[in-house]
């Protein structure tokens, strides 16, 4: 599952926020680490046929034509898995926090696709 996610298919430096993290901070450790996982990514192996739910979010405060740009790439990532599966929600990039349950609606959904028993919490 990918929540409004930095993906290898992105144009190089496009979503690049122009105001750098605070140091020593979640999102300064997660920013250091988009370059190299972006590298391996594109150096590893085909993606899986799999479950995979990507959550994309819809208002970045952004232009339309980058908002356009941002979900063509996250459907394009989607469709990296034949068991691929593109949710659209409102709102902006933080979706765990702004809608939790599509989220963990998508969890539990990944997770019967990939074909474990997850009655017990729904």
């Amino acid at each position: 599952m990918l929540i409004d996610a930095t993906t290898p298919l992105e144009p190089p430096d496009t979503f690049v926020s122009s105001m750098p993290p605070t140091a020593d901070t979640t999102a300064a450790t997660e920013e250091a680490g988009v370059p190299g996982s972006m590298a391996a990514l594109r150096a590893g192996p085909p993606f899986p046929p799999v479950p995979l739910i990507v959550i994309a979010a819809s208002d970045h405060n952004d232009t339309p034509a980058r908002e356009a740009l941002w979900q063509e790439v996250q459907a394009r990532t989607a469709m990296l898995s034949p068991r691929g599966e593109l949710v659209t929600v409102g709102g902006g990039h933080f979706v765990q926090t702004e809608n939790p349950q599509v989220v963990v609606t998508a969890i539990l959904d990944a997770a019967t696709a990939a074909g474990y028993d997850v009655a017990a919490c729904r």
